[in-house]
């Protein structure tokens, strides 16, 4: 049987395209080796498969997986063009994921990859301004969208140790009525990726989801039943062989690294500069201490010492006067236990 072997090679990527002759019949099967896959996990990467053009129903799938009771109809994506520049700016949810669904409700979906430890006002200023801007001047506020909130974390999130499931679900309740939802405009779902180490979700298809971004070298794509899914992987293939979409995620990675580098910097300055000041501090506090008990102790010491000299003076003016009026120095010195000497001197 012959073989016909055509290869594209480049450093990340080598695709067979064997054309094999069957019984005069030409089959084709192509098979795709990935040298390293780029990483879903990086922003830049994740908006690459999810927010891009012709990926709707990735994304789709995607959303439906995560939001409660949601029949997606149509699905519009923000498709702004990402540039190296974005890459390194820290714009409002400038490589988050913006998907208007069935003309009525809107998401923002966002990958975070390092703990910035403001992620909670961050999802609220998000949402609001979201919100607000589905407002239109002149309209009022029943034409407001609901707004829906997805963010994927690539850590877990302090004060979330207790919940004990990755995808964490949020609206805003009355406290002691917690079945009462102020609002169905405001949902935010959180996924804290590590916790998928620990805990399974009953939902296959986001089971699904959370193990494609977190290791998509380990998926198994025969044990996935999910064609959305399976599209996703061949997206990550193929951006993974492409030599810009690879420059575009270390351009992205070097600037969160630097950033990381930078805010280590930081602390590690801060932290010299604070040793300084407290040991500064502490000089001038011990100094100002030791001032103020060396005061305390002077003045505790000087009502003594004027205690006793007073007492003293007033033996001695006592024995002055029994010296006047010709008293026996025996009884004198009986009486104020001053010595011999002591009252001859006074005469």
């Amino acid at each position: 049987m012959p073989i016909l072997i055509n290869y594209l090679f480049n450093k990340q990527f080598l695709r067979l395209l064997l054309t094999i002759f069957v019984s005069n019949e030409i089959l084709e099967l192509e098979v795709i080796y990935i040298g390293k896959l780029l990483d879903p996990k990086n922003d830049y990467t994740f908006k690459r498969i999810f927010g891009y053009m012709g990926n709707e129903d990735i994304t789709k799938n995607l959303i439906t997986s995560i939001v409660d009771n949601i029949e997606i109809t149509h699905i519009k994506l923000d498709l702004k063009e990402i540039t190296s520049q974005d890459l390194k700016d820290e714009k409002f949810g400038i490589l988050d994921i913006r998907a208007e669904i069935n003309n009525s409700i809107q998401t923002n979906i966002e990958m975070q990859m390092i703990d910035k430890k403001d992620i909670e006002n961050r999802i609220i200023f998000y949402w609001s301004k979201l919100y607000s801007e589905s407002i239109k001047l002149g309209k009022n506020y029943l034409d407001a969208k609901r707004t829906i909130i997805i963010l994927f974390a690539n850590y877990e999130i302090k004060g979330f140790e207790n919940i004990k499931k990755y995808l964490s679900k949020w609206h805003i309740r009355e406290d002691e009525y917690c079945e009462m939802i102020l609002t169905n405009n405001l949902e935010i779902y959180i996924i804290e990726l590590p916790k998928c180490e620990r805990y399974i979700s009953k939902n296959k298809d986001l089971n699904a989801w959370v193990n494609f971004i977190r290791k998509p070298e380990d998926l198994n794509m025969k044990d996935i039943d999910n064609d959305a899914v399976k599209k996703a992987k061949k997206v990550l293939d193929e951006i993974s062989a492409d030599e810009r979409e690879q420059e575009l995620e270390f351009q992205r990675l070097m600037y969160e690294m630097d950033n990381k580098a930078i805010e280590a910097a930081g602390y590690d300055k801060g932290l010299e500069d604070g040793r300084r000041q407290g040991i500064q501090q502490g000089i001038e506090q011990g100094i100002q201490q030791g001032i103020q008990q060396g005061v305390q102790q002077g003045i505790q010491q000087g009502i003594q010492q004027g205690v006793q000299q007073g007492a003293q003076q007033g033996i001695t003016e006592i024995a002055k006067r029994m010296l006047a009026k010709n008293t026996d120095i025996e009884f004198i010195i009986e009486c104020t236990g001053l010595t011999k000497e002591e009252i001859e001197s006074l005469k």
